[in-house]
């Protein structure tokens, strides 16, 4: 959702053959646009022809001024240009081109660009389709490719990224000039990074960068830079993205391409907001917003509009990021940018849920979510409806919260067994993976070591004892996390080969793909988001907890309630039901709000580690006196007395699914309560379950 502001960039990459070139002549030339009737420019248009349309004849004067006009058409007035337009689209329909066959095909070309301009994407289309399905334009393979091009990029700019991509990998095979060919990588990268499939699109990045290279066109490396930053960005790397996008900047400013250079402040502007230097980013969007109100008609605002919104938002200052995203508004509805205006719409119902406003967030998410039904691709379908859970949590309607939480969770399992092997979060939990197995071995191979030494030495001095403590602890902590990523992430992407094997033999419509694709990746995101979270507790337990903390009393509700979230994926793959039980839907308490969702974290991936499919784990949250009490329980295989007893005195981390140990964690989750002053009571029983208990600080 909050970043609509790259990939509103990413759209206009499209470069083939016309529409976008159309579109950067055809603006530049409105700034000298003569305010006469269109009538007295269709007149004048007539007295050049010198002859009636009666006429159904083409002579030698018709084909000249018509190739006249198809040629001067993008550098007219506007109202000439209309006037063109009309003209030429009589004389298609009245004349007989039998003799003039390819001028016919390439003023219907000429006509399906100026379509596209115009947003007119289906009637642009229409024009592409009339041309490569006619057999006399066959002759002409250059507008045929031409043609198949342009028509790919109405099938993007309709959200069907499959079929044009489908287009441009034919034609790539098979084209030898170089500018062209690379205008169909750089098409190719934006497709791929638009449906979430970053490595496809950093892999055609780089091939457009190569060629450039070796043909020696340092101008055209600008659209593979862009492409790059943004596909970095997408994978959470601002700083390799901006590592691109500033050389873009630069590039752009030495071959004076204007477009490139605000789409370049544009996003570098986004890319300082994840870094959260606003001063900064806030400087890039409004320069970015001054360059194309210099060169853009102001219809073209939207985008430089609703980032500067998406700026102020992330800074704070509530009262200006409404005041652009209602600009950016009406800009996007006036243009029908339809998949923008989602984004926009659900900006603003973030933007209301943060003010406290949740009936206007909840006019907006309604607003957000009629447009997104009705599209083709359905992009924002997961963000929607995890959207809704939260407004209603803020509401206190946690029916309706769970309701929407569970469909969302529909969603993402619906989608994940159709996710392409290429996809980035495998990729990316299989390289957290390998570098957790190499860091344990690490650890153990120094644990040998200092083992090996200690018998050298014969005198186990408490200092080398202590450090022996220490890195065993560090294997165990990296044992038990590639134990959980095996079990816990790849368990939930098992599935994935054979929802690919039914798409592949055609089980699954295919109509349905790009939907599936699209919820899929956001599904992965959450399993991503997963891992990183545990390799951030395990990192906090790394370093004894050595970090900042801010203690102050807030609304634990939505702290508790964000955590259970995170592990209704799991919860569903498992067949077990994960529910959520609060007092009230505001129960302050003196916390620190990372440091109690590592804590909850710890406790709930332990219940759902031990507990069986069709088992239950619940949260509850409640008020004693001046206290605040939490409490994880399950009815999974639970724990021995003689565990417990080890858990209770601290020896304790998970060993085995046999012995039902509470598992790594309890040591984290108990210097995490020791800073915020709270307490824990673990209570088990063999097969009936486990619970545990956590007092809080209420003042």
């Amino acid at each position: 959702m909050k970043h609509v502001g790259v990939v509103d960039i990413l759209q206009h990459y499209f470069r083939i053959d016309g529409i976008t070139c159309f579109y950067i002549v055809y603006t530049k030339s409105r700034k000298n646009m003569l305010h006469k009737s269109i009538d007295k420019k269709r007149n004048k248009i007539n007295n050049v022809f010198m002859k009636s349309i009666d006429d159904k004849q083409l002579n030698d004067q018709d084909i000249y001024q018509l190739r006249q006009l198809r040629e001067s058409i993008v550098e007219m007035p506007h109202d000439e240009a209309e006037a063109a337009i009309v003209k030429i689209k009589e004389y298609l329909k009245e004349y007989d081109f039998s003799s003039a066959l390819e001028l016919k095909y390439s003023l219907m070309m000429k006509l399906g660009e100026i379509h596209g301009r115009n947003s007119e994407v289906e009637d642009s289309a229409e024009y592409f389709k009339t041309i490569l399905n006619s057999p006399d334009a066959q002759a002409f393979t250059i507008l045929i490719r031409k043609a198949s091009a342009n028509l790919a990029i109405t099938y993007a700019l309709q959200d069907l990224y499959r079929e044009a991509l489908d287009i441009w990998y034919t034609l790539l095979k098979d084209e030898k000039d170089v500018d062209l060919k690379l205008n169909l990588l750089s098409n190719i990268c934006v497709a791929h990074g638009i449906i979430g499939e970053y490595h496809d699109s950093i892999h055609n990045a780089y091939q457009a960068l190569e060629l450039a290279d070796k043909h020696g066109l340092p101008e055209r490396r600008m659209d593979p830079l862009q492409n790059l930053g943004a596909a970095y960005e997408k994978m959470g790397e601002p700083q390799k993205a901006m590592k691109y996008w500033l050389e873009t900047l630069d590039l752009s400013r030495k071959y004076k391409s204007v477009r490139r250079e605000f789409e370049s402040l544009g996003n570098i502007s986004l890319a300082y907001v994840q870094l959260k230097e606003y001063k900064k980013a806030l400087s890039y969007a409004f320069d970015a917003l001054k360059l194309r109100k210099k060169h853009l008609p102001e219809e073209s605002l939207g985008i430089s509009y609703n980032n500067i919104g998406f700026v102020y938002e992330n800074a704070g200052d509530m009262e200006n990021a409404l005041k652009y995203y209602k600009m950016g508004e009406q800009w996007y509805q006036k243009l029908r940018r339809n998949s923008a205006l989602a984004h926009c719409y659900l900006n603003q119902a973030s933007l209301y849920l943060k003010m406290g406003d949740l009936s206007k967030s909840l006019i907006k998410l309604n607003e957000a979510s009629e447009i997104e039904n009705a599209l083709i691709v359905m992009q924002n379908n997961s963000q929607i409806t995890a959207m809704y859970a939260k407004v209603y949590a803020a509401l206190g309607d946690y029916q309706k919260a769970f309701e929407y939480s569970e469909k969302n969770n529909r969603i993402l399992e619906d989608n994940l067994n159709n996710l392409r092997k290429t996809t980035i979060s495998i990729k990316e939990a299989d390289y957290y993976r390998g570098k957790i197995e190499d860091q344990a071995r690490q650890y153990k191979e120094q644990n040998t070591e200092l083992k090996a030494k200690n018998r050298i030495i014969s005198a186990s001095t408490k200092e080398l004892k202590e450090i022996n403590k220490s890195l065993a602890e560090n294997v165990e902590v990296m044992n038990w996390l590639i134990s959980v990523i095996s079990h816990d992430v790849r368990a939930p992407l098992s599935n994935f080969g054979r929802m690919l094997t039914m798409m592949i033999s055609g089980e699954f419509p295919r109509e349905e793909h790009d939907e599936v694709l699209t919820s899929m990746k956001h599904s992965s995101d959450s399993i991503v988001k997963l891992i990183n979270e545990m390799l951030d507790g395990i990192r906090l337990q790394r370093q004894n907890m050595s970090f900042h903390t801010t203690i102050e009393l807030q609304n634990i509700v939505p702290i508790l309630y964000s955590v259970m979230e995170i592990y209704q994926p799991m919860a569903m793959q498992k067949k077990i039901r994960l529910s959520f039980n609060a007092q009230t839907k505001e129960i302050n308490a003196r916390v620190d709000a990372d440091l109690l969702k590592i804590l909850v974290r710890n406790l709930l991936n332990n219940a759902m580690k031990f507990t069986a499919e069709n088992g239950a784990v619940t949260i509850k949250a409640r008020v004693l006196q001046n206290k605040v009490e939490i409490v994880v329980e399950d009815n999974g295989i639970g724990m021995h007395e003689s565990a417990l007893s080890d858990l209770r005195k601290g020896q304790g981390i998970a060993r085995s699914k046999s012995d039902g140990s509470l598992g790594l964690g309890l040591v984290l989750c108990r210097d995490s309560l020791k800073r915020m002053k709270g307490s824990i009571k673990i209570d088990s029983e063999p097969d009936k379950g486990t619970r545990v208990r956590i007092l809080l600080p209420a003042k």
